[in-house]
């Protein structure tokens, strides 16, 4: 007893000592970790730092670190990991450690870009246009990865007209 000891995680150097738990002292701990004399340990790991704040042999388990998460848009499965002192994110969104998107947003419904917006390269989406003849006002859509289109013009998800020649006709 009363050697030097280095405490788990953040909780440094200090003396071998018995475990006041251990009714037998046949249990030893470091001073300085939780139960020692010198407890030097956080009330729990509530910083994510990549650091053992409460000293229980775990590094930021309290906000969940290494836990499965969806990441944003097609972006897939990721582990949670800290993005400052304070959050968290996923490690597949934006920034994360494994982050690979896709590098282009597509005009199809999806964040391909992995960046929690949907078709945002392509701001008209949901917008009024109007229609030729008689195919009326629709909204601008998808029509390709590429591409918009009115949704009552030939083709669109909206259209009712007749076709001869690929128009509406009046």
């Amino acid at each position: 007893m009363g050697d030097p000891c280095d405490g788990r995680g953040a909780c440094g150097v200090g003396t071998v000592q018995c475990d006041p738990t251990d009714d037998t002292d046949m249990t030893t701990l470091c001073s300085t970790e939780p139960g020692g004399t010198q407890n030097q340990a956080a009330a729990n790991d509530l910083l994510c730092n990549g650091i053992d704040d409460d000293c229980d042999g775990q590094t930021d388990e309290d906000r969940g670190v290494g836990m499965i998460c969806d990441g944003a848009g097609a972006c897939g499965a990721g582990e949670l990991e800290c993005a400052t002192i304070n959050t968290t994110r996923c490690s597949t969104d934006p920034g994360g450690s494994p982050h690979n998107p896709s590098g282009m947003d597509v005009c199809d419904g999806a964040d391909n870009d992995c960046d929690g917006f949907v078709d945002e390269t392509f701001p008209t989406i949901g917008n009024v246009c109007a229609g030729v003849g008689a195919c009326g006002a629709g909204l601008i859509e998808c029509s390709g990865p590429a591409a918009t289109q009115c949704s009552t013009h030939p083709g669109g998800s909206q259209f009712t007209g007749a076709t001869s020649d690929n128009t509406c006709t009046v």
